[in-house]
């Protein structure tokens, strides 16, 4: 969803977050495009390094770091949205 996308990478600037768009997808799976049959969405990651696993590799352990960036730029987003 192009608008979707649009309010992702405002919050990231935003927030003056480093964004980085891929060119390839993600190597994991997700149901996420289900969701996007019936409301708008948009998929980011928050970059929790490069020599980490995948997200839902069973080796994958969260690293606690990226917890404050996720809260800001949903936090963010949500601001954006409610002054539409």
């Amino acid at each position: 969803m192009p608008e979707a996308t649009a309010i992702v990478r405002q919050a990231a600037k935003d927030c003056d977050f480093n964004l980085i768009e891929r060119e390839t997808p993600f190597e994991f799976g997700e149901d996420f495009g289900l969701f996007t049959e019936h409301y708008k969405g948009a998929m980011f990651g928050l970059g929790s390094g490069k020599n980490q696993p995948s997200l839902h590799n069973p080796d994958y352990d969260w690293p606690d770091e990226i917890t404050e960036t996720g809260s800001k730029i949903f936090y963010k987003i949500s601001e954006i949205i409610d002054a539409q």
